[in-house]
């Protein structure tokens, strides 16, 4: 096995041109011709494999309602307390950014928490669940 093999802990793909030979160097596949050449697209391994295997499992997709809730929460919430935050600074009155503010937040903290829950679901944090999350289906 070449040193790149074993030491290659920071990046989670497999760079091994199907056969079993580890390539290394300029023999690296890259999007623009490792394709071209023969070589398969790297595959997901580790973490990331996990999430997207989870992604695909059935409580998901009875859940993708609560899932899209928790998202548009989110970016809702993070829009308009960027509003609110820019007509505070420009030195518009208080009237113009409070509103932005107040309806910001109320967006955006049940956004985050529930974001959060769902990102730590899908890492298989142990101690969370979708009976955290309220159900929206």
């Amino acid at each position: 096995m070449s040193a790149l093999h074993n030491n290659s802990t920071s990046d989670d793909y497999d760079y091994s041109d199907g056969g079993g030979a580890i390539l290394s160097g300029s023999d690296s596949p890259s999007f623009s011709g490792g394709l071209e050449s023969g070589l398969r697209r790297p595959r997901r391994t580790g973490r990331v494999e996990a999430i997207w295997t989870r992604l695909r499992e059935p409580e998901i997709k009875e859940r993708k309602y609560t899932i899209l809730a928790a998202l548009a929460l989110l970016l809702i919430g993070v829009v308009l307390l960027g509003f609110g935050i820019s007509a505070l600074l420009s030195g518009q009155p208080s009237s113009a950014s409070v509103p932005f503010l107040v309806i910001g937040c109320i967006c955006f903290l049940p956004g985050i928490y529930q974001t959060v829950i769902l990102a730590r679901i899908l890492l298989d944090t142990p101690g969370y669940t979708f009976d955290q999350m309220p159900s929206y289906d």
